[in-house]
């Protein structure tokens, strides 16, 4: 009699999406994220919302998430910069899509349910507001009850609301009202805040501080992109979200020290010199505008 032989187990490695704003310079957005990946030891996916500001037609944008996510089993979303008001509704219907229960299983196996890292991104590096208000209406409205954690800074939280957020009490009424949009864990940051940093993680019945030392002389644009995309990478390794937040935190602070020795490019510095492999080859620079010897 003839048996079928068992079922072989196939190891695949945690994979992770990262969706918002392709910077060409590979300084911030999704180029920074997928290298943050890869230091998690996590799978990388992207898709480009604006190009070096540009924005990109919302119909594209889908066509990307569904090619991406047809070829690659996605385990956690970071979601960034989503655009205007057409293309934040558009990118609801299909996240909402991605993160509704699958199908009957097909041979024993159906497509994961992506866990969703809802990044507010509403500011630029300088703390200027980069969206409007019938924007962020939708945003609250269609995009938020999709995600497991929703991000926001302390600034970015008074551009939700409406209510300055200068300490501790406001970034826990800030907690609270996000948390009212539908998801189940809220993180506000409060590195922006004056003092040692801490941020908060509310899931409803109590919050989470999670504090360490400010680096020193330490000015790094796009801490809060670092963060968030370490956390859905150890969200995508299965972690929970305290335990991936707890993995994420240290690896800010470790581009950041690692940012004070590291000579600027541009107008900003390298976000994640700590996070290059060991065997790193730097290139010494030399100023060209350096003055002549008598």
């Amino acid at each position: 009699m003839n048996t079928l032989p068992e079922p072989a187990r196939v190891l695949r490695p945690a994979a992770a999406m990262t969706i918002g704003e392709l910077d060409p310079s590979a300084r911030a957005g999704v180029l920074v994220d997928l290298r943050v990946f890869a230091a998690c030891a996590v799978h990388g996916a992207c898709v480009a919302t604006f190009v070096q500001g540009a924005a990109i037609d919302p119909d594209l944008v889908a066509e990307q998430f569904t090619a991406a996510r047809g070829a690659v089993p996605i385990d956690a979303l970071k979601v960034a910069r989503l655009g205007g008001e057409r293309a934040t509704r558009s990118a609801a219907e299909w996240l909402g899509a991605a993160c509704a229960p699958s199908a009957a299983p097909v041979a024993g196996w159906a497509p994961p349910r992506p866990r969703v890292v809802l990044d507010a991104s509403m500011l630029d590096a300088h703390g200027e507001p980069r969206v409007s208000d019938s924007v962020v209406a939708a945003w609250k409205t269609h995009v938020a009850p999709l995600a497991e954690v929703i991000v926001v800074n302390a600034v970015e939280a008074e551009r939700l609301f409406g209510r300055p957020v200068e300490s501790r009490r406001g970034m826990l009424e800030a907690t609270k009202r996000l948390f009212d949009l539908g998801a189940p864990f809220v993180l506000v940051t409060g590195g922006r805040l004056e003092g040692h940093p801490v941020d908060l993680l509310y899931d409803g019945t109590g919050t989470i501080e999670v504090g360490m030392d400010r680096v020193p002389g330490a000015r790094l644009p796009h801490t809060g992109g670092v963060l968030t995309a370490a956390l859905t990478a150890w969200m995508a390794r299965g972690l929970t979200v305290q335990a991936a937040l707890d993995a994420a935190r240290p690896r800010v602070n470790a581009a950041l020290e690692g940012a004070l020795d590291h000579v600027p490019l541009g107008r900003s510095v390298e976000p994640l010199r700590a996070l290059w492999a060991r065997d790193r080859s730097d290139v010494e620079v030399v100023s060209v505008a350096a003055p002549r010897e008598p």
